[in-house]
């Protein structure tokens, strides 16, 4: 068995694409033979190498994003809006129709606000919003809270 680990998201290390295998020697060896070399940048190795020595502060950066989340949830819960269960650094908005969402995306991308609508066709009436601390200023997503206020 092979246990991976990526450090994106709760390592905060998402840009710099790095994660690491948990297994028995003789599989690691076996995987060190075929790995590509060279395919880590040093600064990307010491960035990982410092959030790995440091677990309290990922911790607590995990469980400032949580917090952040539910923040966000409950706002959007409580202008009516339709919030999708989330576990992850992210939550979903799901407006009435593909056609309203595609309006309040570009709206909010033309106010500097990254958002994703999600591709699929099955879910494109869904805006992405990440629990970051920008997206609870007031004022910061209000193409989409007018959005939800006038179709809830």
């Amino acid at each position: 068995m092979i246990r991976l680990r990526t450090l994106s998201k709760a390592h905060g290390l998402a840009g710099l694409r790095i994660s690491y295998a948990i297994a028995d020697p003789d599989v690691l060896a076996m995987m060190m033979k075929v790995r590509i070399h060279y395919a880590v940048s040093s600064l990307t190795l010491a960035a990982a190498e410092v959030v790995l020595d440091h677990p309290d502060e990922v911790h607590q950066h995990v469980a400032d994003v949580k917090a952040r989340r539910e923040q966000l949830a409950e706002h959007f819960h409580a202008l009516g809006a339709d919030v999708l269960p989330s576990a992850t650094n992210f939550i979903g908005i799901r407006l009435p129709s593909a056609e309203l969402a595609a309006e309040v995306h570009q709206q909010l991308l033309a106010e500097g606000v990254l958002v994703a609508r999600l591709a699929h066709p099955e879910l494109a009436n869904v805006i992405r919003i990440t629990a970051v601390e920008a997206a609870l200023e007031p004022g910061r997503l209000a193409a989409l809270e007018q959005a939800i206020k006038e179709h809830a």
